[in-house]
């Protein structure tokens, strides 16, 4: 008894922590199947597997109630405690490759999600990518700029050679654009 109030306690812990949560089914995958996908989140969530009446009572403790006709079967949790688009990424590329899992629903911010929803949030541009991409545009920018004119503007000058060092240093998944 006083296993199960601490594991309640535990996932009411995570619901308030959390700034998302994503409910999934996973019926039919295998234990390595389920390493796999919480590696491949690790960095941004915590992948929670739990009996259905202990995550009832914890998402009512924590004032949870989007969840409450879809805890049938074998579920399991996702929460998030960094990017939910990462995660809702890992997530539907997971789906995609094992289509065993089943992503049900989310809660972000207090705001229900259904699954078109979290594909939806999965299309979009991570924290990281976007910041980039906006980094990027202004470079080319600015290179345009310096190319076309006599001098180009000492600020622009500045903030190219600042991202092309910051390019260099930390390289991240080119985009279009920047090949």
């Amino acid at each position: 008894m006083a296993d199960k109030q601490t594991k309640v306690a535990e996932l009411t812990e995570r619901f308030t922590s959390s700034n998302t949560v994503v409910l999934t089914e996973y019926r039919g995958l295998s234990v390595t199947a389920l390493k796999e996908l919480r590696r491949s989140m690790a960095n941004d969530a915590t992948y929670v597997v739990a009996k259905n009446t202990l995550l009832s009572i914890a998402a009512k403790n924590a004032g949870v109630t989007a969840f409450d006709d879809q805890l049938v079967g074998p579920s399991a949790l996702a929460f998030v405690h960094g990017d939910p688009v990462t995660t809702a990424k890992a997530l539907k590329d997971f789906a995609k490759a094992n289509p065993l899992l089943i992503i049900k629903s989310a809660v972000m911010d207090g705001v229900s999600l259904d699954a078109a929803e979290i594909n939806k949030l999965a299309d979009l541009e991570s924290t990281g990518q976007g910041r980039w991409c906006y980094q990027g545009n202004y470079v080319q920018g600015c290179l345009h700029l310096q190319r076309t004119t006599f001098r180009g503007s000492s600020r622009c000058r500045r903030a190219a050679s600042k991202a092309r060092v910051q390019l260099i240093t930390k390289p991240t998944r080119r985009t279009k654009w920047q090949r």
